[in-house]
C-alpha cells in the first residue's frame, strides 16, 4: 500500500528491518526504493560495481540499508552481489568448455588469425587468441596476451560484433583496467577504431572478405 515516497521513510525502514518483515514486503520496498534492477555492492568484485552500473543498474551500498534490512533482503533473495550477476573477476575460474585448436571451426580460426594479424599495429605485440563456452563468464577477456572469447556469449560469424568485441577487450588491455566508466577506457576505444581504420585503407589483405 506505501508509494516510493513512503518506501524511505523511517517507520517503513524500521518494519523493513524486523524480523517479522515478510519476503513479499522487503521486496516491495526496494523496489520501490533502488528498481527492479539492483544489487548490492560487492568488494571481492569490485569491477563488478563498475560493469552493473555502466548498465543501469543500481548498485546499493553497504550504507544504504540497516543491518536488518540486509538480513531480510539476503533471506528472501530481494539483492544478490554485484559480481554474481556481472563478474569480471574470472582469471581462477574454470570455463565449463575450453576448445582445442583441432576443435575450431573456420570462423573460429579466421577470427583468432585476425586479430593475431592486426593487434601488433593497434598495441604494439601479438595477441593470441582463446575459446571457451560458459553462461556465467563474459564476453570476452584479456590475461596477459591472450584474449579469451566466450562463445556462449558471441558470435564469431558477426565480423561488425568480432571488431567490436577486440577493440572493446584490446582497450582494456591497454589501459589495464575494467572499469568501462573512465575517460581513459572510451578515449582508447576511440584512438583503436581509428588506428584499425587506417590499417584497413594501408593493410586491405589483413582483412576478412565483407561478410
Amino acid at each position: 500500500m506505501i508509494d516510493e515516497e513512503d518506501a524511505s521513510a523511517d517507520w517503513v525502514r524500521a518494519a523493513a528491518s524486523d524480523p517479522r518483515c515478510t519476503d513479499e514486503a522487503i521486496k516491495s520496498v526496494l523496489d520501490l526504493r533502488f528498481g527492479d534492477n539492483r544489487v548490492g555492492y560487492d568488494p571481492s568484485d569490485i569491477g563488478s560495481n563498475r560493469e552493473a552500473a555502466s548498465q543501469d543498474w543500481t548498485v546499493v551500498t553497504g550504507g544504504s540499508m540497516s543491518a536488518g534490512e540486509w538480513e531480510n533482503a539476503k533471506r528472501a533473495a530481494a539483492i544478490v552481489p554485484a559480481g554474481r550477476l556481472f563478474p569480471t573477476n574470472l582469471s581462477g575460474k574454470v570455463p565449463a568448455k575450453q576448445y582445442s585448436r583441432n576443435e575450431w571451426t573456420p570462423d573460429m580460426l579466421a577470427y583468432a588469425t585476425f586479430v593475431e594479424r592486426v593487434s601488433p599495429a593497434l598495441v604494439g605485440y601479438k595477441v593470441t587468441v582463446e575459446y571457451i563456452s560458459d553462461k556465467q563468464m563474459v564476453c570476452g577477456q584479456f590475461f596477459d596476451t591472450h584474449f579469451t572469447v566466450n562463445l556462449a556469449k558471441h558470435s564469431v560469424r558477426n565480423w561488425q560484433s568480432n571488431i567490436e568485441l577486440m577493440l572493446h577487450e584490446l582497450a582494456h588491455t591497454v589501459v589495464r583496467s575494467n572499469d568501462h566508466l573512465i575517460h581513459a577506457f572510451y578515449d582508447t576505444v576511440g584512438r583503436l577504431g581509428a588506428k584499425l581504420s587506417l590499417l584497413a585503407a594501408q593493410s586491405p589483405e589483413l582483412f576478412p572478405a565483407a561478410r
